[in-house]
């Protein structure tokens, strides 16, 4: 029984592979390749390892959840993991050498994470804390950092469309400079909204689910963030899969991503890889920004770390005197005064669109 649910799978891992590699060179390169997705077909030893290392995971990848991180661990299979395997490797930022270490190396991290499923849970004493006192804090807590960020961007809350959120938060970081109402930003959207939307979904308290998402919008008018409006979304959506009983979560979230993607490309296809621009916003923002993107930005901090100094986290406040910043100007808290070197896809001959031949409806940057 358990070996049939494995090859099952293996199989819906190996069509998701494939289909991100479909849609990666028919899509993400002639559309996005002025944002770094270019493609240059790989040599095929290479790329046998990307995909034999994208698969091996299948082999202890919980079926079951049995804590919640391992919800976690799954959308960072499916949504980092994979993605960088393929991306780096397909968009030639190093040569397929380089890449490779790349790889394994990830692949040895990813697999130390799958092992510590393997130890028993610590077993610790459950703070006694009443619900009428916990829901005091949570409810004065989500108040106060609601009022802090209404306070602060009072003037500038609006909803607007994908194509700006980058006016409003180039806008909304002049205005909270020196405010330090990014703590209140960070914590609504990553963690409080969240959990009122998803503990209100489980006991069926749909005044939290409202709140929850009252405060997920909220952030959006603030910031613009795609994930805080996106996530009204992805909580009903995940809570969904865990209520399906007769399928594991493994097998069910695997299918799900498989036809996600399937159903795109399909209608990329079908719209004679001429989308429109409501397929050409959904397009980028669930495959080109939410699937493929950590697989770039994992290539472009391995190219940017290949050819300078490491920072050792020495521009995080709490570490500024413990860590010397690693610039050409010490007095300057970030690496802004280091230049990177060209990708090595770049110094090959590509054909860069203008900004006026992007898919309607697309952003001009990530």
């Amino acid at each position: 029984m358990l070996l049939g649910k494995r090859r099952l799978l293996f199989l819906t891992v190996a069509g998701y592979v494939a289909g991100f590699q479909w849609m990666y060179v028919h899509y993400l390169d002639p559309a996005f390749d002025y944002l770094g997705f270019r493609y240059y077909p790989p040599p095929l030893p290479y790329l046998a390892l990307a995909w034999m290392l994208s698969l091996l995971p299948c082999l202890w990848m919980p079926i079951r959840l049995t804590r919640a991180s391992q919800l976690a661990y799954w959308v960072l299979y499916i949504a980092v993991f994979i993605p960088s395997m393929l991306v780096p490797l397909f968009a030639e930022m190093e040569p397929a050498s380089g890449i490779a270490v790349l790889m394994l190396v990830l692949f040895a991290g990813f697999s130390i994470v799958g092992c510590s499923y393997l130890l028993p849970l610590w077993k610790a004493r459950a703070a006694h804390v009443s619900s009428r006192t916990l829901w005091k804090i949570l409810g004065t807590g989500f108040a106060a950092l609601a009022v802090w960020m209404v306070v602060v961007f009072h003037h500038h809350l609006q909803i607007v469309s994908f194509n700006d959120v980058y006016d409003l938060r180039d806008a909304a970081n002049d205005v909270a400079e020196g405010s330090a109402v990014n703590y209140a930003f960070m914590l609504l959207t990553g963690a409080v909204n969240p959990f009122f939307m998803g503990y209100g979904l489980y006991y069926r308290r749909r005044w939290l689910v409202l709140c929850g998402a009252a405060g997920q919008l909220l952030v959006y008018s603030v910031g613009g963030t795609k994930g805080s409006i996106l996530s009204i979304l992805f909580v009903p959506g995940m809570y969904l899969l865990l209520r399906i009983r007769k399928v594991p979560f493994g097998t069910a979230f695997s299918l799900g991503c498989l036809a996600l993607l399937a159903g795109f490309a399909a209608a990329y296809v079908a719209s004679g890889e001429e989308p429109g621009v409501i397929l050409s916003v959904a397009l980028f923002v669930v495959f080109a920004r939410t699937l493929a993107m950590g697989g770039l930005l994992t290539g472009q901090y391995y190219d940017f770390f290949q050819r300078n100094p490491y920072t050792y986290w020495s521009h995080i406040k709490v570490s500024i005197g413990l860590c010397t910043i690693p610039t050409n100007t010490p007095s300057d808290r970030s690496s802004d005064s280091v230049t990177p070197a060209p990708p090595h896809s770049m110094l090959r001959p590509t054909s860069l669109r203008p900004m006026e031949s992007r898919p309607p409806g697309c952003p001009g940057s990530c």
